[in-house]
C-alpha cells in the first residue's frame, strides 16, 4: 500500500509489534501498543517520585508505600529509598500524624 518492499516493512517497529499482537482479538492492544512508543522527557527517579507524592497529598492521602511508588515509578524499592523525595514525604507524614495526635487530644481535652 505505501510502496515499500516486504522485507523493509518487516524490519520496522510497527510490523514487530503487529506480528506479536495480531492474536489477539482485543483491538485496544494494538493501540496501546503503538502509543508507548511516543518519545518523552528523561526524568530522573527523584522528579518522578515527587510528582506522584504531590497527587497523593493534594489527594489527602497519606498511606502511600515505598513498594507503591516504586511499582508506579517502575524502578527499584532501593532507588525510592534513597531519593530525597520520599526522604522529605516521610518528614511530612510524620509531622502529620503529630498534628493529628494534637487535635485528638485537643478535642478529648474539650469534651471532658
Amino acid at each position: 500500500m505505501v510502496g515499500l518492499s516486504v522485507g523493509a516493512v518487516a524490519k520496522t517497529w510497527a510490523w514487530r509489534i503487529y506480528t506479536r499482537l495480531k492474536g489477539d482479538a482485543d483491538r485496544g492492544k494494538l493501540e496501546r501498543a503503538g502509543r508507548l512508543r511516543r518519545p518523552r522527557q528523561a526524568e530522573t527517579v527523584d522528579v518522578l517520585a515527587w510528582q506522584v507524592i504531590c497527587r497523593f497529598i493534594k489527594c489527602g492521602n497519606w498511606d502511600l508505600t515505598a513498594r507503591e511508588l516504586a511499582y508506579m515509578i517502575g524502578c527499584s524499592l532501593g532507588a525510592i529509598g534513597k531519593t530525597a523525595a520520599w526522604k522529605g514525604y516521610m518528614n511530612l507524614r510524620e509531622a502529620e500524624k503529630a498534628r493529628n495526635k494534637a487535635r485528638l487530644s485537643e478535642r478529648a481535652h474539650r469534651c471532658s
